[in-house]
């Protein structure tokens, strides 16, 4: 289906401002929600261009393609500076502030990392973090060191609007750097150019359908790809409106994010699984009384695993508000693409199918009725991730051998398009490694992008697995943690849902498998840990065929996270093995130490 309201003619997203700056200038553009739905701010398509092009007056002494980090809150200035970065030629670095000894460390391992020449902030936070960079004692704080800070405000306040010539953008010149979450090691910055950007917008309006009464929200982090591509840049992009609020505050009170879906009539917005979950736990039935979610059309779910279970509780919960099942919208997508590579279709319900957990485990894809055995323990549910946008190339490929796999069969996800990413920033041997692989007996004028996601194409449709690094293999056999991970939280009302990790590590030659639990606040001092580890190994068994070699209980908040709020299963085994892992009791295999050393005496 064709899009309704796309302009062609712009090319680029700094044009496409401009454009609706002119056609539309007092047409609402962004309105910041702070808590309980208060709006802070506004700006309209006029406002937003005005700012902006003040913005890149005042960065332009900078050298073309300077790379500016944007260590900003969420907020209007955010995307006021973003703006002004891309309309001087700037290279844009979306990070968060410093606020916190982890995202401190973040902060500094991207300056090092993209060697920038200025920091954009807050005057707030520039008081407060400037001079704190000195007291850290890390080598990697010495590159924010020599770093220019400026706040946006002045910027905003003191600069000047003086006519001069903005420089001409082509389509391979960097947009910005997009850092990795850093799910499976160190974050990396994924160079982004304008060609990428746009190609990238084109396919979400198309998979997306949407049109000039589109309407959007969003909590998501603007640092984050999906926040700022899918849920600033695509607005601006359809020149139509957007209402957001800090991740924070939908952390606080899920509630806020679906009362301004009611109150502003919202078509299109969406979270990562856990935001879903979230929902259905926390809203109250006061809070569920007054909304009405029957304008919201798209609910997409990405950036991790969709689970057929949220689907099917999170529609139960909110039909009485309006809310369609058919508004659920699996998506799969990644920076490296610059967002998205696939999505369903819309106002039709997700595609849940059931596979052979037996065929699965060894790369076979085995299909049942639905309506069949839904309840055997033999099967599972996978939900697929729609089909290919426009303008990409999907294949399944034997991570092994680099050549095609056959039908229902499990391999890695290869992708090819314009929205492809050319490669990492400065890491020219990682690149070789995943940029521009060739299939085996393919066209060797053909170069693709290999996801590390495992997955396969049915009927043209996108069923993800995992993820090639966090693959668990006993006996020649292949789980994947996230499904481990969900019937371990799941098992007990003590746990915290989406707060396990699963992973294993070579002891003597023997694999074994280490969870780790976060146990709701409340339920840690009296929490049954033996109990809840019988239940737990049982209900493994019984569905998986496995047996934990240790369970890890910790609080919650304590397993690593990426930046998108993923588990880090990579940094969580890293903690484990380096004695680094805090956990108020454990439960381990008599038979077997799989604590390391420093943490002997805890089995």
């Amino acid at each position: 289906m064709a899009v309704e309201y796309r302009i062609d003619t712009p090319g680029n997203i700094t044009e496409y401002l401009d454009l609706h700056a002119r056609s539309q200038p007092f047409s609402l553009a962004f309105t910041f929600l702070e808590k309980d739905g208060v709006e802070q701010s506004s700006v309209t398509f006029g406002e937003l261009d005005f700012s902006a092009r003040k913005i890149a007056w005042a960065l332009s002494y900078l050298p073309f393609q300077s790379r500016i980090i944007l260590a900003l809150p969420s907020g209007i200035e955010f995307i006021q500076a973003f703006m002004g970065c891309l309309y001087a030629g700037m290279v844009a670095i979306p990070a968060y502030p410093p606020e916190g000894s982890q995202k401190r460390n973040r902060l500094y391992a991207i300056a090092k990392d993209s060697d920038s020449e200025l920091l954009i902030t807050s005057r707030t936070i520039k008081n407060k973090y400037e001079n704190r960079v000195d007291d850290t004692g890390l080598n990697s704080a010495q590159s924010l060191k020599k770093i220019p800070w400026i706040a946006i405000e002045n910027l905003l306040q003191t600069v000047p609007l003086q006519q001069t010539s903005l420089p001409v953008l082509a389509p391979q010149n960097a947009a910005f750097l997009q850092y990795t979450s850093g799910s499976t090691g160190s974050p990396k910055g994924v160079v982004i150019s304008h060609e990428n950007l746009l190609a990238n917008q084109h396919m979400i309006a198309e998979v997306f359908q949407h049109n000039k009464n589109t309407v959007f929200a969003s909590w998501l982090p603007l640092f984050h790809d999906m926040g700022l591509v899918g849920n600033i840049l695509q607005p601006l992009y359809l020149g139509i409106p957007c209402y957001f609020m800090s991740p924070l505050t939908f952390i606080e009170k899920p509630a806020r994010w679906l009362n301004a879906i009611s109150k502003y009539k919202v078509t299109t917005t969406g979270a990562p699984n856990f935001g879903y979950d979230l929902c259905v736990k926390r809203i109250t039935k006061e809070q569920f009384a007054s909304l009405d979610l029957s304008s919201w059309t798209i609910a997409y779910n990405g950036a991790e695993p969709v689970k057929a279970t949220t689907i099917d509780t999170f529609s139960s919960k909110f039909r009485d508000c309006g809310f369609s099942r058919t508004a659920m919208f699996p998506v799969y997508g990644m920076a490296e693409a610059t967002l998205l590579i696939s999505g369903g279709k819309p106002c039709t319900e997700p595609d849940i199918r059931y596979v052979n957990k037996s065929a699965l485990a060894a790369n076979r894809f085995e299909w049942m009725a639905r309506d069949n055995n839904v309840g055997d323990v033999n099967y599972q549910a996978l939900v697929g991730n729609g089909y290919a946008a426009d303008g990409l190339t999907i294949k399944i490929i034997d991570p092994d051998t680099s050549i095609e796999c056959a039908a229902d069969t499990v391999g890695e996800i290869w992708l090819k398009g314009k929205s492809i990413s050319t490669g990492y920033f400065n890491k020219s041997d990682v690149n070789s490694k995943f940029f521009k692989q060739h299939i085996v007996n393919g066209n060797i004028d053909q170069q693709y992008f290999r996801t590390g996601d495992l997955g396969t194409l049915s009927g043209g449709q996108l069923f993800i697995t995992g993820r090639l690094k966090d693959i668990i293999i006993v006996r020649g056999k292949n789980y994947y943690p996230q499904d481990l991970e969900q019937t371990i939280s799941t098992s007990a009302s003590e746990l915290c849902l989406d707060g396990c990790a699963v992973f294993s590590w070579n002891n003597q030659g023997t694999e074994r498998i280490i969870a780790v639990q976060e146990v709701e606040k409340r339920w840690v001092r009296t929490f049954n840990t033996d109990l809840t580890t019988i239940k737990i190994q049982n209900e493994l068994h019984d569905e998986h065929g496995l047996h934990l070699d240790a369970i890890l209980w910790v609080k919650p908040a304590t397993i690593p996270r990426t930046t998108s709020g993923k588990i880090s299963r990579t940094l969580c085994k890293q903690k484990y093995l380096t004695g680094q892992l805090h956990y108020f009791s454990v439960s381990c295999n008599a038979n077997v130490r799989v604590i390391p050393e420093q943490e002997k005496g805890l089995c």
